[in-house]
């Protein structure tokens, strides 16, 4: 029990003693290869995870969208997977504001993983990730220096084309994640628990983002750890867990909670394809931004959640209490797919 009380210690210690949040998608537990490459050789079915986020802060509403899909690579019909490759689709826009803005992006992954142990309790799991991702603003309803024409009356002219900056930044992107799992099998006549800790930098070749062509305008290295942990009690399982981002010039952020599961039927009768009805529900906090309420069902291999972030503004200062931040919305969705019969563990909702 030494072992586990470590992990808890590590996974909730770790997020607390952090700052501020970062917009990330509520449900980062469940955003897949957009959290951790590293995850495209942790499923051993072919899956599909889809995430959906509209947050409104003052008159903008931005919306962030990621599409993913793993497929597990084996070496017979037998043996558990050794690798994966997975393919991600991401779109974030800024509706609204004095700039709207779109990004979109698309990813390709590859991960191998190693089982360690006589029994193979033990996996690390390293990923690599590259893609192009392009973005785009309208500036149409701002005036720049550009417009200035002093042989007009009015002083401009918006026949002129915007020179300050281009409407769109092209960059190419790698990114890179290993991850530690203990009893991904979820064997619990052997062990009590299961659990992981990952760790994924994003922007490793730093690239260049910017609008004005800036040539020392380039991107930090983004630093994550999550980590979590499924303890199962009779026909229910708690799942609680961390993530932890950092840039250089960001300031921290962190969450922490519980995410719950709970079967109506026996595990001992989940195969690959049939894991019966189950209730879905979570809670967590996202340091000095908001509390976040999740709630959903899973039906054999198709899991749907929703998740409502209750922001406050509690943390606000006097001076701007007419900033308001509205809460978010998300909806997740995944689904496994397998030709294997043999019998298996319920899928956590963590990986």
């Amino acid at each position: 029990m030494r072992r586990i009380y470590t992990i808890l210690l590590i996974v909730f210690l770790s997020s607390f003693s952090a700052k501020a949040q970062k917009d990330e998608f509520s449900q980062y537990m469940l955003s897949s290869l957009y959290l951790n490459p590293a995850y495209a050789s942790a499923y051993s079915d072919l899956s599909i995870n889809l995430n959906y986020k509209s947050r409104q802060v003052a008159s903008s509403v931005t919306e962030t969208a990621q599409v993913s899909a793993v497929f597990p690579i084996k070496l017979d019909n037998v043996s558990d997977n050794v690798a994966g490759i997975g393919i991600m689709a991401f779109n974030q826009k800024v509706e609204g504001g004095l700039l709207p803005y779109n990004d979109n992006g698309l990813y390709l992954t590859y991960s191998q993983n190693f089982s360690l142990g006589l029994l193979g309790s033990d996996l690390i799991a390293i990923g690599i990730q590259g893609g192009y991702s392009k973005a785009s603003v309208s500036a149409v309803d701002l005036d720049w220096g550009s417009y200035y024409n002093r042989y007009s009356t009015s002083g401009v002219s918006y026949s002129n084309p915007v020179t300050e900056f281009d409407n769109f930044a092209n960059k190419l992107v790698i990114n890179a994640g290993v991850m530690y799992y203990y009893n991904r099998k979820r064997n619990y006549l052997l062990h009590n628990y299961s659990a992981y800790s990952g760790i994924s930098i994003s922007n490793l070749n730093r690239p260049n983002d910017s609008f004005n062509q800036d040539k020392d305008a380039r991107e930090s290295m983004r630093f994550k750890y999550h980590g979590g942990i499924e303890l199962r009690i009779n026909n229910l399982y708690l799942l609680p867990n961390a993530l932890v981002e950092y840039s250089r010039g960001d300031e921290i952020s962190a969450n922490a909670g519980m995410h719950l599961a709970y079967s109506f039927e026996s595990t001992a009768r989940f195969t690959s394809s049939n894991k019966g009805f189950q209730l879905l529900l979570g809670s967590w906090y996202r340091l000095r931004e908001a509390f976040v309420f999740l709630g959903g069902v899973q039906f054999n291999s198709l899991a749907i959640r929703g998740s409502y972030d209750m922001n406050t503004n509690l943390f606000v200062s006097a001076g701007v209490k007419d900033f308001q931040v509205a809460p978010a919305y998300e909806i997740s969705i995944l689904y496994t797919l397998s030709s294997d019969p043999t019998l298996r563990k319920m899928n956590n909702a963590l990986f």
